[in-house]
């Protein structure tokens, strides 16, 4: 049952990197977060090991290193006193290419998993 497990993972593993990218496109606007500062990008931190091949596991998001954008845009109400706005390093395209390919390795997970079941299905035929 380790392909179930292996797969189950990835499921998860997927889905909560497109919580993360999810999160990053409502803050793509987000000039002050309660830490101060602009929202900066979040990615997702997976690990697994080779010793046990149980899967994917989660391990949180990180703040991405990407510098924010500064823009001078003096008749906006959240600029600063030099007419500039601290705005986040989220690139929409990208984000939304993240969440493509997320959202296909979610269904090749699922795939994979139908096919175990058949395959189970059809031992167990076999079998009795």
């Amino acid at each position: 049952m380790d392909a179930w497990r292996i797969s189950a993972s990835g499921l998860g593993a997927q889905w909560k990197r497109m919580r993360v990218i999810g999160s990053n496109v409502s803050h793509s606007e987000t000039t002050r977060t309660s830490g101060g500062g602009a929202y900066r990008k979040h990615y997702p931190v997976f690990s697994a090991t080779l010793e046990d091949v149980s899967g994917v596991q989660y391990e949180g998001s990180r703040e991405a290193r990407k510098p924010t954008r500064t823009v001078y845009a003096p008749d906006d109400p959240r600029a600063g006193e030099d007419g500039k706005v601290t705005e986040p390093n989220v690139s929409l395209p990208l984000q939304t290419r993240d969440m493509i390919s997320a959202r296909q390795a979610y269904k090749a997970n699922v795939r994979a998993m139908k096919q175990f079941k058949k395959l189970c299905q059809k031992t167990l035929k076999l079998r009795g």
